[in-house]
């Protein structure tokens, strides 16, 4: 899906969800510590997605899989600036 969401940006900026409540599930996917880590490399590598989010944030209440260190540490180093949204002026 990564990919046809950064061929179909449309010029807008694209955030990929990341569903870190599924850790709780059963799928094991969430229950490898690299699952995240490895999402949030793919994207950086795609010009056309400008960033992550993440459902729930309460999920990193409980630090799964080690997440909360390894995010600040190695991917969120420094504050993000705030984009520029050109076509907002637009209006």
């Amino acid at each position: 899906m990564l990919d046809w969401w950064a061929k179909n940006s449309y010029g807008r900026h694209v955030y990929i969800g990341h569903g870190i409540y599924r850790v709780n599930e059963r799928s094991l996917a969430w229950k490898n510590p690299n699952e995240l880590p490895n999402q949030i490399k793919l994207l950086r590598k795609s010009e056309n997605i400008h960033g992550s989010i993440y459902f729930s944030s309460k999920t990193f209440d409980n630090n799964p899989n080690g997440w909360n260190d390894s995010l600040r540490n190695n991917y969120y180093k420094v504050p993000a600036l705030i984009p520029e949204m050109p076509w907002l002026n637009d209006r």
